[in-house]
């Protein structure tokens, strides 16, 4: 057993508190009382982190890749509310989001969801299913206009992007595509004008892998003369179209 004044210690170091993950359960076993005990665990994390920087981790659905195992349903929903859970205890944190990794194959964001305020941001790396044409909630919106210290950006999804005006020194690495799994739509894409948008506050990019959609505003860009990008630091330029 650990004493009290150990266990004392241990709470209040925020450090110790700062990285926070979502597993699935082992087995495939759970029962109704699970999810409000991994309600408690996630906000009690939370509160013990303080105002500290987090790095948030989550990977769902592995299991439930291509033909779904009969007699799973029920599980899967209770994967998909638990990633919901810890979705929602992290967005109420996002203005304190260091490094954050959210995959999954199963769920997306439950709910029309914007991903602001995230001054603290050095990578975010989110790969999630879209909504079926059926459910759609449209695009998540993240707005990294004021990540000054975002270095690597990954997104897999249906993003809608905007990087607004500020430099983005830091930023070295980016990719941004469709989910593998999901179904090919060609709105909520990232398009010319974003790719553009992004060349120009992101100067010291070395990898740059996107799926870029066309866009009416950008007609003629190619034709410009006066359109010169500058990418000194670059080693790594995929750019795929998805109209070819």
């Amino acid at each position: 057993q650990v004493c009290r004044k150990w266990r004392d210690i241990a709470f209040h170091n925020t450090k110790l508190w700062v990285s926070v993950a979502m597993h699935e359960p082992a087995g495939g076993s759970y029962d109704g009382k699970d999810l409000f005990r991994f309600f408690n665990k996630i906000k009690d994390r939370m509160a013990l982190s303080g105002k500290a920087p987090l790095t948030l981790s989550a990977t769902v659905g592995y299991g439930f890749l291509g033909n779904q195992p009969s007699g799973k349903e029920d599980f899967r929903w209770y994967i998909s509310e638990m990633f919901n859970v810890f979705l929602e205890h992290a967005c109420k944190e996002r203005h304190r989001w260091k490094r954050v990794s959210l995959i999954s194959f199963i769920s997306p964001f439950g709910y029309s969801v914007t991903l602001r305020d995230l001054p603290m941001l050095e990578e975010l790396s989110l790969r999630l299913p879209m909504s079926s044409r059926y459910e759609r909630k449209g695009p998540i919106r993240i707005d990294l206009s004021a990540s000054s210290e975002l270095a690597s950006l990954k997104l897999d999804g249906d993003f809608d992007v905007s990087f607004g005006k500020t430099p983005l020194k830091k930023l070295k690495h980016v990719e941004i595509f469709h989910h593998k799994h999901s179904p090919k739509y060609t709105f909520g894409s990232f398009n010319v004008v974003r790719a553009i948008d992004l060349i120009n506050i992101a100067s010291r990019l070395t990898v740059l892998i996107l799926d870029v959609y066309p866009h009416g505003s950008a007609e003629g860009l190619g034709q410009n003369p006066n359109h010169h990008f500058h990418l000194q630091y670059l080693t790594e330029l995929n750019l795929r179209t998805a109209d070819k």
